[in-house]
């Protein structure tokens, strides 16, 4: 099996990798090219399919994807966890648009499962514990981005 993951160098992203990698599945990593931090995943880099690039230009990376031919992605890769970046324009022009055209992309790559991260912030602001049955009411672009995609 193949599967590509965003986000590999992430909390979460870097335990699936592992996750991944004991069971024998050839791993695709997209890594932002301004990434100078591995140390999640430097000891299983080698083992990696390493793509650099980004959600903001994901669709000129076609080529490299379509040649790993994933078939199951795991997105958990997105622009702008701080703060400061939750209610940026790249909200949508990188993040929106770029799963979008990421999801295309595996498509035409023979992918048949794509699977989609989120986070509390598809839910806003809450006092108590998040459970997938709560109504979701983001409160910032970026919320309201993940709930999208």
């Amino acid at each position: 099996m193949r599967c590509l993951v965003t986000g590999a160098t992430g909390h979460i992203g870097s335990h699936l990798v592992r996750h991944l990698l004991k069971h024998n599945v050839e791993v695709a990593a997209l890594i932002r090219p301004t990434t100078r931090n591995f140390w999640r995943i430097e000891n299983v880099l080698d083992h990696l399919y390493v793509i650099e690039g980004d959600l903001s230009n994901i669709k000129y990376l076609g080529a490299k994807i379509q040649k790993f031919a994933p078939e199951i992605v795991f997105h958990l890769g997105w622009y702008g966890v701080s703060n400061r970046y939750r209610n940026d324009i790249k909200q949508i022009t990188q993040n929106l648009y770029g799963s979008i055209n990421l999801l295309q992309l595996s498509y035409n790559s023979g992918c048949k499962r794509w699977i989609g991260l989120g986070s509390q912030a598809e839910y806003g602001a809450c006092n108590g514990i998040l459970r997938e049955d709560l109504p979701t009411r983001p409160i910032t672009l970026y919320g309201a981005v993940k709930l999208c995609t």
